[in-house]
């Protein structure tokens, strides 16, 4: 049985990114619900669609982009680079731009329980130690991803979401 192609499995995620990205919107949007269950969706869309786009993109050996957690951040710096024309607002540079969607990206990236776990174990998904006590992701505010309801939160969110409707 041969393995399945770069382009299938580019695809396959770019699938599974959408469907993930639909369920953080709906999950957003149903303030009665924990947070951490919509931002554990909005990290796995963000992780595939990473994926999809450096499967499709790159020559990374497959196992690896499958299997890390982290590629969002240097997607997106990717993503803006090629796309810098249409992307910049008015005001602000490509460069300003990239900067803040990709810190944004990185802390997007941090709700994955193996990444960055020893400075930041807080993550959208599982327990976590917090001296003798035990963090608990429903009872936990996230308040470093409270960027997600001002401006600049809304045009990364929407970033995200061109990026899912670039992909071809």
């Amino acid at each position: 049985m041969s393995a399945p192609s770069r382009e299938a499995l580019s695809s396959a995620f770019h699938t599974q990114a959408r469907s993930d990205w639909a369920v953080y919107l709906h999950l957003a949007a149903l303030p009665e619900h924990p947070r951490c269950h919509a931002l554990h969706y909005l990290q796995m869309a963000t992780e595939k669609l990473g994926k999809a786009y450096r499967l499709r993109d790159t020559s990374a050996a497959t196992e690896d982009l499958q299997s890390e957690h982290t590629g969002f951040a240097s997607f997106l710096r990717l993503y803006i680079n090629q796309r810098a024309s249409s992307l910049a607002a008015e005001r602000e540079t490509n460069e300003a731009l990239k900067r803040r969607a990709v810190a944004l990206a990185r802390e997007v990236e941090r709700l994955h329980p193996s990444v960055d776990k020893a400075r930041c174990p807080q993550n959208a998904e599982y327990p976590w130690p917090e001296s003798d006590k035990v963090g608990v992701p429903v009872h936990y505010d996230f308040p470093n991803l409270s960027f997600l309801h001002d401006p600049k939160g809304r045009a990364f969110l929407a970033l995200v979401q061109r990026a899912l409707d670039d992909f071809s």
